[in-house]
């Protein structure tokens, strides 16, 4: 294990890498019982004064924890209009799994789906897998080192 980790270190310097519009790292839940974790909630407004505004916002951050499974699901869709043109038109789905295989490994598969007139995004879209180490961990601090392979399909806006 620990030359597997030894090459991978020795790799990643060469390795392309591209950066995530979303830090889905930041988004997981803590938690160190079994069970439903998350939330969810929504808010709509209109406003009718000089302009007619209509703002909508949705999100879901769940989390299932099972002995050796780890189900992640986020979900955010923002929508704003004034004026008769659109500001915000934004959708974010991302589905994370986490199978636990021993105590230093994991394995993920995880899928993605994005549109966000304001990045210029159309439509994104996320498939991939790979292993996840655990390099240590402490009930304050764990650390853990992954890659993934992946495929994406990316339409932006014209």
């Amino acid at each position: 294990m620990r030359y597997l980790l030894f090459t991978w270190f020795l790799i990643l310097p060469f390795s392309k890498v591209n950066a995530q519009i979303v830090n889905v790292e930041s988004k997981r839940l803590q938690s160190d019982t079994t069970g439903w974790l998350g939330s969810i909630g929504t808010s709509f407004q209109l406003e009718s004064s000089a302009v007619k505004v209509v703002n909508l916002e949705a999100e879901a951050q769940v989390e299932y924890k099972a002995p050796r499974s780890l189900y992640l699901f986020l979900a955010n869709y923002k929508f704003l209009k004034g004026e008769g043109k659109t500001f915000q038109n934004s959708l974010f789905y991302h589905f994370r799994y986490n199978y636990k295989v021993d105590k230093l490994l994991r394995w993920e598969g995880f899928t993605q789906l994005q549109q966000n007139n304001i990045a210029g995004i159309k439509a994104r879209f996320l498939l991939g897998t790979g292993p996840r180490f655990k390099l240590s961990g402490s009930k304050k601090l764990a650390l853990f080192a992954a890659t993934a392979a992946r495929y994406e399909y990316e339409q932006e806006l014209t």
